[in-house]
């Protein structure tokens, strides 16, 4: 009876596996065959009698002291017309990045000066989203752009997205987002490969199948009579952009995605910053589902419409199947050996073979080379991903639990810090956070060996490519936690050498 059961949970588990990646392919399929995208005319700054509406750049800055001065020197660039546009920094820091911007500010003319204000608040309540809400009233431009502390955006940015707010429905405009840097190790080439197929595929096809779509965060801009329609800026989930994009669709505003305007920021360049970033945008979309479930619910549309906008938030849920499957497989092996079930457990393993056709998804979204080495790169790549997205799925699923059980509380704001391409310091201790010792990873490549070994004594490979996933992953995992522990043990050898510690 134990064993049919656990076989049944099994199987429900590689189902939801399969579900979540026909979604995926849909996706992946729609965008491949969408019709073309109309690009309106970019705005001219040397045009006669264009009309120019008024924009708020607002800089939601947190101890970025390493990215804050490049941030503010991009947007001083941004080519608008400057009694158009103001640039508030919405400042929570508590470290030194407060002197760098006013050190920067005082350096700069008197006519930049008047368009740059600093808005600062007595606490950080309510993080990203509180410093957004407090600043809103503050701004006077009908559009309010948005840029995290390690974003770029180019020069013609507001020319190229302005326009699409043509139609008075629009409440905000996205653009695809870029990396800085991409190359610097392997971990963000890997990251730079996921978020490729991500706003390539499913960003595009939910903007041409008009789904629900999701304001990113960063690097897209809204209409300020949109965002206090909706009722501005809530704090009681740590997904805020997430938030205020389901509020604003389901009162009927519209939205634009620009696949063609690329917007660059930074990627996580250690481990452990990685999983903090997986680890809130995980929580924040369980957090959106518990909100807005309901809603959703209640609106009159086909189901099929219902299923995209749950999956819209919680696309992250495909981590607890992985973890169930993982958790599952090394019981199922010993099963196999003791009961009947082998049969059946082969059905099983036909629903995980069946979701591998998600691989064009991964494999095509940072474009194919006709060279075979090319190919093979990308297919390694595509492998790679896949394990690191398996070693994540343990503490992906930890944040969906407390974020579906625990909205209201606990909502803590860890920051993802970002180095702007400079060396870190025996200052930077606190910025950077040291962790401790990876008992996760290193508890999830014990389990992994478990299972191949009994895999291979008993001559049993149906679930391998699960344990070769989570291990080879959690190894990625482990070595770039590992630049921290490094990093750690050199600093204090700096220190020894100077007679410090």
């Amino acid at each position: 009876m134990i064993s049919y059961f656990t076989l049944a949970v099994y199987i429900f588990c590689l189902i939801g596996i399969l579900t979540f990646n026909i979604i995926r392919f849909h996706f992946f399929f729609a965008a491949s065959f969408r019709s073309k995208s109309q690009r309106l005319r970019p705005l001219s700054p040397t045009q006669e009698g264009g009309e120019y509406p008024s924009v708020t750049i607002q800089l939601p800055v947190y101890n970025e002291k390493y990215v804050i001065t490049r941030l503010l020197e991009a947007c001083t660039r941004i080519i608008y017309p400057s009694d158009k546009t103001e640039i508030h920094v919405l400042d929570d820091s508590t470290d030194e990045t407060s002197q760098y911007i006013d050190k920067w500010i005082a350096q700069q003319d008197h006519e930049k000066q008047k368009r740059i204000r600093v808005i600062r608040r007595s606490d950080r309540d309510g993080y990203k989203g509180g410093a957004l809400q407090h600043a809103l009233p503050h701004a006077r431009g009908d559009y309010i752009a948005i840029f995290d502390a390690d974003f770029v955006p180019p020069n013609d940015f507001l020319l190229n997205t302005i326009p699409y707010f043509k139609n008075e429905r629009v409440g905000f405009v996205q653009t695809r987002w870029g990396y800085l840097n991409e190359k610097e190790n392997g971990l963000t080439k890997l990251q730079a490969f996921g978020l490729n197929a991500f706003f390539k595929y499913e960003q595009l096809a939910r903007y041409t199948k008009a789904y629900w779509l999701s304001f990113n965060g960063t690097a897209g801009i809204w209409r300020k009579t949109c965002i206090e329609d909706t009722g501005g800026w809530e704090t009681d989930t740590v997904a805020e952009d997430l938030d205020i994009s389901c509020r604003a669709q389901l009162k009927g505003w519209k939205y634009h995605y620009l696949n063609h305007v690329v917007c660059p920021g930074e990627l996580p360049v250690l481990a452990e910053d990685l999983k903090k970033q997986q680890y809130r945008w995980s929580k924040g979309g369980a957090q959106n589902i518990a909100k807005h479930l309901r809603s959703i619910f209640k609106e009159e549309i086909p189901l099929t419409q219902r299923i995209l906008r749950v999956f819209h938030m919680g696309s992250n849920f495909i981590s607890f199947f992985i973890l169930s499957v993982l958790l599952l497989s090394v019981p199922m092996l010993y099963l196999k050996q003791i009961s009947d079930i082998g049969p059946w457990f082969n059905i099983g393993t036909f629903f995980f073979l069946g979701s591998l056709f998600i691989i064009p998804y991964y494999f095509t979204a940072s474009g194919l080379d006709r060279s075979k080495e090319r190919r093979e790169f990308y297919l390694v790549q595509t492998f790679l991903f896949i394990s690191i997205h398996t070693a994540l799925a343990l503490q992906n699923t930890m944040a969906l639990l407390s974020g579906l059980f625990r909205r209201q509380g606990n909502n803590h704001f860890h920051r993802t810090p970002k180095k702007g391409g400079l060396r870190y310091t025996h200052q930077d201790w606190d910025y950077l956070r040291i962790s401790r010792f990876p008992w996760m990873e290193t508890c999830s490549i014990s389990y992994a060996i478990l299972g191949i070994s009994l895999a291979v004594m008993w001559e049993d490979y149906s679930a391998i490519f699960f344990h070769l996933s989570l291990c080879l992953g959690n190894f990625i995992i482990l070595r770039y936690s590992c630049l921290r522990f490094q990093f750690k043990w050199r600093i204090l050898g700096e220190f020894k050498d100077k007679g410090i510690a």
